[in-house]
């Protein structure tokens, strides 16, 4: 049975020139932890050096990077209070974050997740005011971002999630909904399903402006390639996972396939591919990213595109050298992959069948079963990835206009 109290968890990777700030502010507060974890997960700089002048802190060093999802889970197992609070380590509480935090949990019976108001170092500013997430792409956002009106954030709100950054958890829910999915990794999106997840099971996700802390945002991952690489990917693996076929099918893909096109017309340089997310939808396609449940899934029976064929569909779509002569070869080469499993594909050169697309999507869906709903998603994404690289040839579109303007037989 759980303890009274709270636990600190803070998921640490290279964090070392955050960790002591961190840990300084947890031993000051007015109720402190009965326990403070760190997970390192593998860092290679100084960050356990660091936690010798802290000989209260439980380590858990991980043989590798588990991600933020396999790190708050290791966190978490080892939690013996009825309350966790998982940290990033650029997170500093506020004193009386300890008091306000066993007040809240025991105000709302049915509380599964709590989240900070967050704010920038030395200002009002506010970062995180519990989070939005934006349908049909779901895509996400925090409450307040940029305000420096922290009064208009002062009541407690239910929201959709609360950042992971300054989580605070009854231990007894995250164990009814199975922990963080450590699929979600190495970062982004982990908090958004979890609190998804709780809602689903009947526990309440809160913004409560009680809990106070500064954040030195974005310090674990820079915006560089693997920002997006990693973002895109969790998100269309948190989309397939929570909407529905018809969610899916009938919002999400045509969303997406505009969002691409809008991403890669208006980029022009060399991280076209990983900032519009369309590096992302091939890596899960690859593996690039190590074997693990999702990439498995790809050897499937039914799954009617192999490694190889996505080899070849990418020197259909390689924008890096001289634009294609034609875009209908590929979709011929979709279309003819997807034969067996679904009606004829067809996507005239300048997108303006894309309604029949889309229905063609559906029904592709439809003649699935639930196992088989990621390699079809995975495969309609390659297409949205190569039918958003190639812009219109100039031959194409002469070709049309003649085509239009010729005398019927």
């Amino acid at each position: 049975m759980d303890q009274p109290g709270w636990t600190a968890i803070i998921i640490n990777y290279n964090g070392a020139s955050y960790l002591g700030p961190c840990l300084s502010a947890l031993e000051s507060v007015d109720v402190p932890p009965a326990a403070v974890i760190v997970v390192d997960n593998a860092s290679t700089d100084d960050s356990l050096a660091e936690l010798i002048a802290y000989p209260r802190v439980e380590l858990l060093a991980q043989p590798r990077n588990l991600g933020f999802a396999g790190g708050a889970n290791a966190g978490l197992r080892a939690t013996t209070t009825d309350v966790a609070l998982l940290l990033n380590p650029d997170v500093e509480v506020a004193p009386d974050f300890g008091f306000e935090l066993l007040a809240v949990f025991a105000r709302y019976p049915r509380l599964g997740a709590a989240g900070a108001l967050l704010t920038y170092p030395g200002s009002a500013r506010i970062q995180h005011a519990g989070g939005i997430i934006e349908r049909p792409l779901m895509t996400t956002r925090h409450r307040g971002y940029g305000d420096t009106t922290v009064g208009a954030y002062q009541v407690a709100a239910d929201v959709d999630f609360v950042t992971g950054g300054a989580m605070a958890l009854r231990t007894e829910s995250v164990r009814a909904v199975g922990g963080f999915d450590e699929l979600l990794a190495p970062v982004y999106y982990e908090d958004v399903d979890l609190c998804v997840r709780m809602r689903d099971a009947g526990w309440r996700v809160m913004f409560t402006p009680s809990l106070r802390g500064e954040h030195h945002e974005g310090v674990t991952l820079k915006r560089e390639a693997s920002y997006y690489r990693h973002l895109h990917r969790n998100r269309l693996r948190f989309a397939l996972k929570h909407m529905s076929h018809a969610e899916w099918a009938d919002g999400f893909v045509p969303a997406e396939l505009a969002r691409l096109r809008y991403e890669l017309a208006s980029t022009h340089d060399a991280s076209e591919s990983e900032t519009s997310g369309a590096g992302a939808i091939e890596a899960v396609l690859r593996g690039l990213d190590g074997p693990d449940a999702w990439n498995a899934s790809l050897a499937l029976p039914g799954w009617p595109v192999s490694i190889a064929d996505i080899d070849v569909a990418r020197t259909l779509i390689d924008v890096t050298g001289s634009r294609p002569r034609s875009r209908l070869p590929l979709v011929g080469w979709l279309r003819n992959k997807v034969k067996g499993i679904g009606p004829r594909w067809y996507v005239d050169p300048a997108f303006e069948k894309q309604h029949a697309f889309n229905a063609a999507v559906v029904r592709a869906l439809d003649a699935h079963e639930r196992r088989h709903r990621e390699q079809t998603a995975a495969l309609l994404l390659l297409a949205l990835d190569a039918l958003g690289r190639l812009r219109t040839a100039p031959e194409l579109e002469t070709g049309e206009r003649q085509r239009a303007s010729a005398p019927e037989s």
